[in-house]
């Protein structure tokens, strides 16, 4: 079974839509609940490389991944499970506040 490669992108931007979602709004409760939370500084640089390595890793899944015409069932789920993996880490280190 062979899929073309904009339903495989699609696909792809949602999961890392929904882990930059979900890590912006922890982020978010973070900074709204500042002055009760003890904050350090490793936290923060991890969460900044966190987004970062985010976008860079869409762009080049998207680069590196689009010039192929038509995928096989080997390639989406090797990409899916990579995708899936990437939201639990984001799950698991972004915690909301409650």
């Amino acid at each position: 079974m062979e899929i073309s490669f904009t339903h495989i992108s699609t696909f792809l931007s949602l999961i890392y839509g929904l882990a930059l979602a979900h890590a912006l709004s922890c982020i978010a409760e973070y900074i709204q609940h500042f002055k009760e939370i003890k904050h350090y500084w490793v936290w923060w640089t991890w969460a900044t490389y966190l987004l970062l390595f985010s976008v860079e890793t869409w762009i080049v899944l998207y680069l590196g991944w689009s010039s192929l015409d038509m995928w096989h069932s080997s390639f989406t789920s090797i990409v899916t499970l990579q995708a899936c993996l990437f939201y639990l880490m984001f799950y698991i280190f972004f915690n909301h506040f409650h």
